[in-house]
């Protein structure tokens, strides 16, 4: 697996995923409360992102399944989140909040789900969809828990969000570029 450039890609994406997910809900209420929202609405609010998570979620294996490719699929998810990012920072207060919360739970459902389909998709066996599964899994975690660490420290340092945010934009880029390559219909192993 660690030779195969479709086996890291699907590493990548699903790191960056990681990342990006993981970063997101352990902020998300913080910023809200901070952009005026109370505590129980900020609540509200990473429910409804993880509501709209659950469409996404249950869709897209359905067409990764069913595409013969599944690049539009990563690089829709990875529009839809850069949406929400962008939207945070132009537009953080008030009801626009909650059009970002639904892109941003659309957009991380889909990477999240299309990260885990591709361990099997782009695997020919059993075995390797295992160890495809283990090496995505060992290098996307390792990766995801500096996320929000590195947010929180750059919240703290800067007294603010826009370095976070446009951070995870950043980090977006490589995510949709590695989730395109890995879903050109490309197999690991020999």
């Amino acid at each position: 697996m660690w030779r195969s450039g479709t086996a890291w890609a699907v590493a990548l994406f699903y790191a960056f995923q990681s990342l990006l997910y993981y970063t997101a809900t352990t902020w998300l209420p913080s910023f809200a409360v901070d952009h005026g929202w109370s505590e129980g609405g900020a609540g509200v609010l990473l429910a409804v992102c993880m509501g709209s998570a659950v469409i996404t979620s249950l869709l897209v294996p359905v067409w990764a399944q069913r595409s013969r490719r599944q690049s539009w699929l990563a690089v829709a998810g990875t529009v839809l989140c850069m949406a929400a990012f962008l939207g945070m920072l132009s537009a953080p207060a008030g009801p626009a909040a909650v059009v970002w919360a639904v892109l941003l739970g659309l957009g991380l459902g889909a990477v999240l789900s299309l990260g885990i389909a591709y361990m099997s998709l782009c695997a020919r066996t059993a075995h390797e969809a295992g160890l495809l599964s283990a090496m995505s899994q060992c290098v996307g975690y390792l990766l995801a828990a500096a996320g929000p660490v590195a947010f929180g420290a750059a919240r703290d340092l800067t007294g603010g969000w826009t370095a976070g945010l446009v951070a995870l934009v950043v980090l977006a880029v490589p995510m949709g570029v590695a989730g395109a390559l890995a879903g050109r219909g490309g197999r690991v192993g020999p």
